[in-house]
């Protein structure tokens, strides 16, 4: 049908050292189940469902850092395991092909970001000095 069944997007906030993520399914889920990212080498504890809306059901959470590294080094193949309102188990495949590329570079550029300085006033144009405000 082309319809989206699954979206899961991960970021990293440097001043928590943490990882965020997101992760969306179709409505029809038994809310109380929660879903669970399962790869070779990892399978998640149970997240539950932050909200639905008529676009889906969302995972909305902070992820610690050692899951996000277990998914960076599991193999090319993962899902999320759902349970429809009728107690049908569901497995939601995605491929983990680049990902732990893509999360390390994502993580130190996030890092460096978080240490640049602010950046400085532009000083106008001509290298004048800004008119000063008028005084009242």
């Amino acid at each position: 049908t082309r319809q989206r069944v699954l979206s899961l997007s991960l970021s990293y906030i440097p001043k928590m050292d943490r990882h965020a993520i997101m992760i969306s399914v179709p409505l029809g889920v038994a809310l109380q189940k929660g879903l669970i990212i399962q790869t070779d080498n990892f399978t998640s504890q149970p997240f539950r469902f932050r909200q639905c809306d008529r676009s889906g059901c969302f995972v909305q959470m902070l992820l610690d850092n050692a899951s996000a590294q277990a998914l960076a080094k599991s193999g090319p193949e993962a899902k999320v395991k759902i349970v429809a309102d009728g107690g049908k188990p569901i497995d939601l495949n995605f491929s983990l092909d680049g990902f732990a590329a893509a999360h390390d570079s994502m993580v130190a550029q996030n890092k460096a970001k978080a240490k640049e300085p602010p950046a400085a006033p532009a000083a106008p144009a001509g290298g004048e000095a800004a008119p000063a405000a008028p005084q009242q």
